[in-house]
């Protein structure tokens, strides 16, 4: 049975030793972050705030940035509200309450698109968001969302974008996987997905991958079609792999997982285990609970902790991760004077990707994903071209080769002349 430990020693789950002796707000942070709190690890929490002096503007700001604000709260007022500063307790209960009523509103919103999608004879599957609070959290306030996330079939694409257009909303993100939809009005933001990860990931978990996978929940009243446990899990670890590959991991996500495995104590770790090998993301799901076991003391299933021993790379790839989960909040990311695709492939740590994937085949289309995008960006014709010559547009195909000798000449032929033309010395 899967259940969630108290954290006996600190030096087993710290990012460093040092930083956690230095930091009790982090070791209050991790025993707070669980919707259950067992007697054993209410007495963690109340020593640490009998026993420590907690800096409360670090623990929320902490918090926040990693966006487990309503179970701190939830946490506190339900095992030690009377050790808590009352102006503390204040702001954290005025979240919370805001955070139920955007939460409501979002929800009411994703059953109105569910609504209008099912009239015009499209199927969509909703994932994240409100469906993940309910039916993990089991309540809409304990989970921060801002974004209401659907998958469609890749051939309802064009319909849906339509309609949603027709709704008021705006386009304002096209990632070819995934489209960023804006309601000029309300500001609500819908995600569609034709894909759950992008395309240079090699994984098809799409719209008919998982309609196979789908089982009832009861959401406000209305019963929607959601993703089944374990493909949730195998969906959550890969979405935490991609984000491990520019640190943008947040201890939320790892929060969803350490919940769905609470509330689904017979999940089918055969399944989920031999799935993730078919898929090729066996080490990301591996990766993912080897942080939620280190982090917020999951305990896991001897079938899963067998594997874990027979893949270390996974447990490297979880201290990694771990080194940058809680970097300091003041030290913000290097930012690259590269923009659009440049900036986005400077993002990515690519040597992580390399380490987190196990089949040679799923590197090699991840370097060939990348090849192909920089050719098509390199050779794409722009505004120094159409500087150069202004052409007609039935003749704008010209514009191709002529941004290839353009190239040609500035990078290659130009530097060498002036290279012949320098004087040389011995």
């Amino acid at each position: 049975m899967m259940t969630l430990t108290p954290l006996t020693t600190i030096a087993s789950v710290s990012i460093t030793n040092r930083e956690f002796q230095t930091k009790p707000e982090l070791q209050l942070l991790l025993y707070c972050v669980r919707t259950s709190i067992d007697e054993a690890t209410a007495k963690f929490i109340k020593r640490l705030l009998l026993e420590q002096d907690i800096d409360w503007t670090y623990l929320l700001k902490t918090a926040r940035r990693q966006k487990v604000l309503p179970l701190l709260y939830h946490s506190l007022k339900n095992t030690c509200p009377d050790l808590v500063p009352q102006n503390i307790l204040k702001q954290l209960r005025n979240y919370f309450q805001h955070l139920v009523v955007h939460n409501t509103f979002l929800t009411e919103k994703l059953l109105k698109l569910l609504t209008l999608l099912e009239t015009h004879g499209i199927s969509a599957i909703p994932f994240k968001g409100a469906t993940l609070a309910v039916s993990v959290y089991g309540n809409v306030g304990l989970r921060q969302f801002g974004d209401l996330d659907i998958l469609v079939d890749k051939h309802d694409i064009p319909r849906v974008k339509e309609l949603l257009l027709s709704q008021g909303y705006e386009l304002q993100k096209d990632l070819g996987w995934e489209y960023h939809f804006v309601d000029q009005k309300s500001r609500v933001c819908i995600d569609l997905h034709q894909g759950i990860v992008p395309d240079l990931f090699c994984l098809p978990l799409d719209f008919e991958y998982l309609r196979s996978h789908l089982q009832p929940l009861s959401l406000a009243g209305k019963t929607v079609s959601t993703i089944s446990p374990e493909q949730m899990l195998l969906i959550l670890c890969v979405q935490l792999g991609k984000d491990c590959c520019h640190w943008s991991v947040r201890l939320a996500q790892l929060c969803d997982v350490a919940e769905l495995l609470r509330t689904h104590p017979q999940l089918d770790w055969r399944r989920v285990l031999a799935e993730a090998q078919k898929l090729g993301c066996e080490r990301m799901l591996l990766l993912d609970l080897c942080l939620v076991r280190d982090l917020l003391g999951v305990t896991l299933p001897q079938i899963v902790l067998n594997k874990l021993q027979a893949q270390p790379v996974s447990q490297s790839l979880a201290i990694q991760v771990r080194s940058q989960l809680f970097r300091d909040l003041e030290v913000g990311p290097k930012l690259s004077e590269a923009k659009g695709f440049w900036a986005f492939f400077l993002s990515y740590n690519h040597r992580f990707y390399f380490s987190m994937r196990e089949r040679l085949h799923d590197r090699v289309m991840y370097c060939l994903h990348w090849l192909k995008n920089s050719l098509f960006v390199i050779l794409m014709p722009n505004e120094a071209d159409w500087d150069l010559l202004s052409l007609p547009r039935v003749l704008a195909f010209l514009y191709y080769p002529i941004h290839i000798i353009r190239l040609l000449i500035k990078h290659g032929i130009q530097p060498m002349l002036r290279t012949h033309n320098e004087p040389h010395s011995l």
